[in-house]
């Protein structure tokens, strides 16, 4: 029997290493090697010291056992067993001892399987290991006993290539079959292929091992992929301020809440409209109601701004809610459609805009883009499941203990509900975050906000229309609204602002002209007159009618042209001094390159000279000449320099 562990003399490891005997010395005095004293003892007397072979580099026992072995068993030409792995070479020689034992016991038939037992027993192996080994020494020779480390990482053994390209397409099949579906349609494939048949065990395995991006792609679609595959990237805010950039989303509670005392009373699962600050991480503004949409956005914003102050920025949702024309303002409409002038202006703004806030939208279907969805995530799951009603997100997580909690009344109303929310939104502002080092609040201290005026920010925040005003008034939901300062107004359009809760009064305010930007007045919904109106009725009609006359004629008399000439002239002067364009259109809406024909005004060309001498310290030539049907013919152009030259 071979010894597994041999040793050698100096001689022999100088010739299989190749070192000089000086080094080998050195290597034994430094303890490089291991050793032991031999039997014999040498010339001078002294034994004789001998080196472990396994002590050795793994080269230099691949050349001792490549010597020792039989001429079959040597390795064959064309393997280099010096480009082995240092740890695969180190363990061939390990196995090569227990091989060639094995070799032994089986050429002396004598005991076979109670010394191949003892044998595996003392090698720490099994004897079909030591068979497997015995079977790769016999056809490959010591590069046999090489293990092959690495070789097959990322394969599947255990299944036929072609039977895993058959799973593999099965599998990822957008119709997504079960795996026991797979594993029947295999049957019957290596039925009809007459190939040996594989267990489920190792085709669910091998389905394991499929990789992720692919098994989603092929059998959810690519918006799965991109929610659970696509790369995605990692976003610093600490280059913001506190309080630029406001982020903000609706979420539905995973909670069943009562929606009054009463028993039987109905229930419904509430939404939170929030907007989380990025820098600091902190929910500004927040809102709690059964329907999420554009009022709630404006609340939860409306209670952030009075407590935080106005954000630069919002990124929002790209849901339909987010940019409706109440928040943002602009509409879309098509090329072949044209607004007039005043229609346009009252379409263009918006809350946002009035509120000096601009806004940007989320790309649409990347809730991962949004930083308060994993802020929704660690903020409410778990803390839902503390209180009464909570039903999980769907049907498959609630739980039985909720219709005992229903058919008791245990569950929490909507105002008790929202008071918890308050509490909770609260408790994680004053937690410290990770990514801050800090508490949300914290970063606030020493932040300047920009808080409205209460009674303004609410003004801004109502929900506005371009409406047109007509000799009935402003006609919205179906009733008509008037107040006696529209009188001035009919035929024009007006910006009107309401509240959905109290539709009973209109706040106008003007969209062209002086009126621009500036409120007009308070329009009241009045009753309808039936065809039996009483004597109070008519009585006030006629009062209106009087009313919208006086006001006609007043603006009128205030805008008329003088014949006072003086008074008309220093006005002309005045008007010139401060570079205001004045338009002459005629009645007859004469071509401008025709002269304008005015009646004759006497001695208007004396106060002219008069007034211009006196503005200007120059006297002027006059600018008309008489016609001879007793007119005064005004070039245009004439006039428009003596108005418009300093």
């Amino acid at each position: 029997m071979i010894n597994p562990n041999p040793y050698i003399t100096v001689n022999q490891a100088v010739d299989l290493t190749g070192l000089a005997r000086r080094t080998i010395f050195s290597h034994l005095a430094l303890g490089l090697y291991a050793v032991k004293p031999s039997n014999e003892t040498s010339a001078n007397g002294k034994s004789q010291t001998l080196i472990r072979l396994a002590s050795l580099p793994p080269q230099a026992q691949l050349k001792y056992w490549g010597r020792a072995l039989p001429d079959g068993s040597r390795p064959r030409q064309g393997i280099n067993l010096a480009e082995a792995h240092e740890s695969a070479q180190t363990e061939g020689m390990r196995r090569l001892p227990i091989v060639q034992n094995a070799l032994a016991i089986i050429k002396a038939r004598q005991s076979v399987s109670r010394r191949m037992a003892d044998l595996a027993a003392q090698s720490g192996e099994t004897a079909r290991t030591i068979y497997r080994w015995i079977k790769a020494y016999q056809l490959e020779g010591l590069p046999g006993l090489l293990p092959r480390w690495g070789k097959k990482r990322g394969r599947f053994t255990a299944l036929p290539s072609a039977l895993q390209e058959f799973v593999k397409g099965e599998y990822l099949h957008p119709s997504r079959p079960s795996p026991t579906t797979v594993y029947r349609r295999l049957v019957v494939a290596c039925q009809h292929w007459r190939v040996p048949m594989p267990s489920q065990k190792t085709v669910d395995r091998f389905i394991r091992t499929l990789p992720l991006p692919a098994v989603v792609l092929a059998r959810e679609g690519s918006r799965a992929w991109r929610a659970q595959a696509e790369p995605k990237i990692h976003r610093d805010f600490g280059d913001l301020a506190v309080g630029e950039i406001w982020v903000g989303d609706h979420r539905e509670f995973d909670i069943f809440v009562r929606l009054g005392d009463e028993p039987g009373a109905t229930i419904a699962r509430p939404w939170l409209t929030a907007w989380l600050d990025l820098r600091s991480r902190a929910c500004t503004g927040w809102h709690v109601d059964l329907i999420p949409n554009s009022d709630t956005i404006a609340l939860a914003l409306r209670a952030g701004i009075l407590r935080f102050g106005v954000p630069r920025e919002l990124y929002k949702d790209n849901g339909k809610d987010y940019r409706c024309h109440y928040l943002n303002g602009h509409s879309t409409v098509s090329k072949a459609v044209r607004f007039s002038p005043a229609m346009q202006a009252a379409l263009q703004p918006g809350v946002l805009s009035r509120l000096g806030i601009t806004a940007r939208d989320c790309l649409p279907y990347t809730p991962w883009a949004k930083p308060i969805e994993s802020w929704f995530s660690h903020t409410f799951p778990q803390w839902e499941r503390t209180l009464p009603g909570w039903c999980g997100r769907d049907a498959r997580q609630r739980p039985e203990k909720l219709s005992g909690e229903i058919q008791r009344g245990e569950l929490l109303t909507l105002e008790e509900f929202t008071g918890r929310v308050a509490e909770r939104i609260e408790q994680v502002n004053r937690m410290e975050h990770s990514a801050l080092d800090a508490t949300p609040l914290l970063l606030w201290q020493d932040a300047i906000k920009e808080i409205p005026e209460t009674r303004a920010l609410d003004l801004l925040l109502l929900r506005h229309k371009p409406c047109k005003v007509y000799t009935q008034g402003i006609k919205l939901f179906g009733r008509w609204y008037w107040s006696d300062d529209l009188v001035l107004h009919v035929g024009q359009v007006v910006d009107v602002r309401y509240d959905p809760n109290e539709i009973g009064r209109l706040i106008v305010f003007g969209v062209t002209g002086e009126g621009k930007g500036r409120f007009l007045c308070e329009a009241i919904n009045r009753p309808a007159y039936s065809m039996h109106a009483s004597r109070e009725d008519l009585k006030r009609l006629a009062k209106r009618k009087r009313t919208a006359r006086k006001a006609a004629e007043e603006y009128a008399g205030q805008r008329r042209v003088l014949f006072n000439e003086d008074e008309v002239l220093r006005e002309l002067a005045e008007a010139s001094r401060r570079k205001k364009v004045v338009n002459l259109r005629s009645r007859d809406r004469q071509p401008a390159s025709e002269p304008l024909v005015i009646p004759r005004i006497t001695g208007l060309e004396r106060p002219l000279r008069q007034v211009r001498k006196e503005q200007f310290g120059r006297t002027l030539p006059p600018t008309h000449d008489q016609t001879t049907d007793g007119t005064d013919q005004l070039d245009r152009d004439a006039l428009m320099r003596l108005l418009l030259e300093d």
